[in-house]
């Protein structure tokens, strides 16, 4: 009997002891909770960090809204593009990627170093603008008449005496012509600082034959002086201080200055820049003037290119009054970024990174090709080449020149568009 009831207590002792042995895998079953103190700490401390990251978001976020609400409208709308951009701060194009694209479109465009000085002699000049003169157009091609056409063509001065190659800088925005006289049709822009080669004079003198990096033509020769030395031309037309002008249709001592406009820096003040504004003296030669530039009109060398930095260059263009194509206005843009484009965007369209047919595509996979683009583009459509700005409130627009002025339009059937990279 009493072996029994030992027995009866051992059993007891086991079942009662089942209830607080493990399961089979040593855990607890699994509609149990957890209670594991490592793991409930774990989670707090990743909520924690969570709800910190979210709050500091928010915060930066009110700043940012704060900061931009007290901007003007088109700065707010600039910004308001960039947010459409993942990481609207990050470069875009590093700058050794921009000087190969320079050089690129050197190779492909048409286009030379204008800092690689030749070793001409004044017989090597004049030899380019024999062969120049050898093939213009006809009178009917420039919308001459024949008696003012042979007048421009006399006044090219073929049978003046040869000069030794000056080097040469732009003082004021000014048109490029094909002959030497007012009444010829303009080729192409030239911009306030731009450095050029002086070839030869006109006959009446009051014209000089100049090679520009994209191209040569005649000037007015109030608009360009020439310097004494290499160094010294070395010195404002790539200067080791620079100061890029950011804001449209500035006027300087009665000179038009563009965006992407270089002057030489001599001092940084608090709210300003104290530059070298080239100027011409009496015998063609060149001199300066010091003078003051904003630091809200001007930035310490080239802007960042960023989507931001982007948007805000066109939307201090946009609705100014302009007497420059929807070419120059973009190429004003591009040249604060250090960006040379070529004058003719539409010559030079496909030369100018990836082009991407858009007319064949269909409806869908237009737009989704136009909504995918990593990298700003310019684009073609039925009011020509204009600059790509991306959608916004279901409508596609870009920055083109028209009316006078600046204008963000609507992109109507889209041709084809090349992303500059």
């Amino acid at each position: 009997m009493k072996g029994r009831i030992i027995v009866i207590i051992l059993v007891l002792a086991l079942l009662v002891g089942g209830l607080f042995l493990p399961t089979k895998s040593g855990l607890t079953d699994a509609n149990e909770p957890d209670s594991n103190p490592l793991t409930v700490f774990s989670e707090a401390e990743e909520e924690a960090i969570a709800e910190e990251e979210s709050k500091a978001q928010e915060e930066k976020q009110a700043e940012h809204e704060e900061s931009v609400s007290g901007l003007s409208e088109n700065e707010q709308q600039a910004y308001a593009w960039a947010a459409l951009r993942s990481e609207p701060e990050s470069i875009l194009l590093m700058r050794d990627r921009i000087a190969d694209l320079n050089k690129s479109w050197n190779d492909t465009c048409g286009r030379i170093d204008i800092l690689e000085v030749p070793e001409w002699t004044k017989d090597d000049a004049f030899a380019v603008l024999t062969k120049d003169q050898s093939a213009l157009p006809s009178a009917a091609s420039l919308g001459l008449t024949a008696a003012v056409f042979d007048a421009l063509v006399s006044n090219q001065n073929l049978e003046g005496a040869p000069r030794d190659l000056r080097l040469g800088i732009i003082l004021d925005r000014t048109a490029l012509k094909a002959l030497p006289g007012a009444e010829s049709p303009d080729t192409s822009t030239v911009f306030c600082t731009m450095p050029v080669w002086i070839l030869h004079p006109s006959a009446d003198g009051a014209w000089d034959y100049v090679q520009t990096s994209y191209g040569r033509g005649w000037i007015s020769s109030e608009k360009v002086a020439f310097c004494a030395s290499k160094d010294v031309w070395m010195s404002y037309a790539s200067p080791d201080s620079r100061i890029i002008v950011t804001t449209p249709e500035m006027v300087l001592e009665g000179v038009k200055v563009d965006p992407g406009a270089c002057f030489s820096c001599l001092e940084e003040n608090s709210d300003s820049y104290t530059v070298l504004l080239p100027i011409r003296k009496n015998d063609g030669s060149l001199d300066a003037t010091q003078l003051e530039i904003s630091r809200e009109d001007s930035n310490f060398g080239y802007v960042d290119y960023t989507w931001t930095r982007l948007y805000k260059q066109i939307y201090r263009s946009y609705e100014t009054k302009t007497e420059l194509s929807t070419d120059d206005l973009i190429r004003s843009i591009y040249r604060t970024f250090g960006i040379d484009l070529p004058p003719d965007l539409t010559a030079s369209f496909e030369n100018l990174g990836t082009m991407t047919e858009l007319a064949p595509l269909p409806g869908d996979e237009r737009e989704n090709t136009m909504n995918s683009i990593p990298l700003p583009a310019l684009i073609e459509d039925a009011n020509g080449v204009s600059l790509m700005l991306g959608r916004k409130d279901s409508v596609w627009q870009c920055l083109r020149a028209a009316d006078g002025k600046a204008a963000i339009l609507e992109i109507e059937d889209p041709q084809r568009m090349v992303v500059i990279k």
